[in-house]
């Protein structure tokens, strides 16, 4: 399963696939989401979508991966200690409220780690806990 978290230009068929899918998660939840049905929105026949995406569970993933990477450089600016106190808590909050307002953190927040296998469902709750300890 590719685990890629760059975020891809904003025009890419990739992120068009990857933005309504996050929203068809949030808004029917991640077992009504048709795969059908996100294809054609995208403008594709759902044999080409397997071009861009393994599987659902697959763009899940990449929907979390999208969600993880906007904490990205807080995390590592908590970590390398850049910033006054006051700043880097600013900063945890806006990035935080920022991340949960768009798509992926929707997604993320409505679906939860249970619709995620094993391994994802693992690194929800090691990169919770990382994020925790390094606000902490």
């Amino acid at each position: 399963m590719n685990t890629e978290t760059r975020l891809l230009p904003p025009d890419s068929k990739l992120d068009q696939i990857l933005s309504i899918s996050a929203r068809h998660f949030s808004e029917k939840g991640f077992e009504a989401a048709s795969l059908d049905l996100i294809a054609r929105e995208v403008g594709l026949h759902k044999a080409t979508l397997y071009h861009y995406v393994e599987s659902k569970y697959d763009i899940l993933d990449r929907c979390l991966n999208r969600h993880m990477a906007e904490y990205a450089d807080i995390l590592a600016r908590i970590e390398a200690r850049k910033g006054s106190p006051e700043d880097l808590v600013r900063e945890v909050f806006r990035t935080h409220a920022h991340a949960q307002a768009n798509e992926f953190g929707a997604c993320i927040s409505a679906v939860g780690s249970e619709a995620l296998r094993h391994e994802p469902a693992q690194r929800i709750r090691a990169f919770q806990g990382k994020l925790s300890d390094a606000v902490t």
